[in-house]
């Protein structure tokens, strides 16, 4: 179930970075917004989700990488990445 639910998340996270402008960054809004929706469907907070131990080796393969705690304090703030979310 977990997965079905993450894979539709994926889609439609990957749908909305396709119509927006990537930037230069080495980790895209899309990759901070799917480590927020990781937290949030798992009910666990961001520290945890940050941990790319915590990740299960299926989800890795699709996520470069994983930002850290201060990246993702940082880049939630923006708002660029606040327009993601909306």
């Amino acid at each position: 179930m977990e997965a079905q639910i993450w894979r539709s998340l994926y889609a439609i996270v990957n749908e909305v970075s396709k119509q927006r402008c990537r930037g230069s960054r080495r980790i895209p809004a899309s990759v901070i917004v799917l480590t927020l929706l990781w937290a949030a469907l798992n009910h666990r907070p961001l520290l945890w989700a940050t941990r790319r131990s915590t990740w299960p080796v299926w989800v890795q393969r699709w996520l470069p990488c994983v930002p850290s705690p201060t990246t993702m304090s940082r880049r939630l703030r923006r708002e660029s990445v606040r327009e993601f979310l909306d």
